[in-house]
């Protein structure tokens, strides 16, 4: 998949509900930064602020 063909439907799909709806309310929260993606391996990568226990 090309990053020009990722679409909020195809990442629900893959992540999950749950997932999504958790990384989707970091990014509105203003939790996701320096957010990369790699053409010759096709992977997105980002920072994400927050805990971890």
């Amino acid at each position: 998949m090309q990053l020009h063909e990722l679409t909020e439907a195809s990442i629900r799909q893959f992540a999950g509900d749950t997932i999504f709806k958790r990384g989707f309310d970091y990014y509105k929260s203003g939790m996701v930064s320096e957010l990369q993606y790699d053409a010759n391996t096709s992977s997105i990568e980002a920072e994400v602020a927050g805990s971890y226990d």
